[in-house]
């Protein structure tokens, strides 16, 4: 199995990168503008990633969170890095990524669709998942970049 993230980062989904670090929506967005910063070189495991590279994501995250909060005003936002997929193969390509869902306490409308957190409170769930068109994910993104 190839990586699941080197070479597959959808270019029109990127909404930040810097040096180190990309962040891009994901195709799931059961949490509103749930995305993922993924380290732009190939890390296998947290214990790979560099004092410069966590000084890097210090800034995607804090990006991210501003330009979150700018557009949608979410009530916290839950950071995951579980890299659990790529251990589903044979011979495992493990990449580090953050998965970030705001959670918000109120249900909120883009481009009219209707975003609601019925688990706010407790943890996310993991088998709600909700596909947008590609014009409400765009949306999405710009109102993300509008808040950086």
């Amino acid at each position: 199995m190839a990586c699941e993230i080197c070479g597959n980062i959808p270019q029109e989904k990127i909404i930040w990168e810097n040096r180190d670090w990309v962040l891009f929506l994901s195709d799931d967005q059961s949490y509103l503008a749930r995305s993922i910063v993924a380290c732009k070189r190939h890390c296998p495991s947290l214990s790979d990633i560099s004092n410069a590279e966590w000084e890097s994501l210090l800034e995607a995250i804090q990006k991210y969170e501003t330009a979150a909060s700018c557009a949608f005003h979410p009530t916290n936002f839950n950071w995951s890095c579980l890299m659990n997929n790529a251990y589903q193969e044979e011979k495992p390509q493990s990449h580090v990524y953050w998965h970030v869902r705001p959670r918000y306490k109120k249900p909120l409308e883009v481009a009219g669709i209707s975003f609601a957190d019925p688990e706010f409170g407790k943890h996310y769930d993991p088998k709600k998942k909700k596909e947008v068109s590609p014009k409400v994910e765009q949306e999405i993104i710009a109102q993300l970049k509008a808040g950086m």
